[in-house]
């Protein structure tokens, strides 16, 4: 989000396609459950 209200997210994670977002925090704690990957993520 480009305004600075109090505890606003300013960077997250999208899909390809910039329909859905998630939070850096929940990536993190879901990423292994869902299989999720980054787009440059080479592993």
């Amino acid at each position: 989000m480009a305004e600075d209200y109090p505890q606003t997210l300013h960077d997250g994670y999208c899909t390809l396609d910039d329909d859905h977002w998630i939070c850096s925090e929940c990536f993190t704690d879901f990423k292994e459950m869902f299989r999720w990957r980054l787009a440059n993520d080479n592993e």
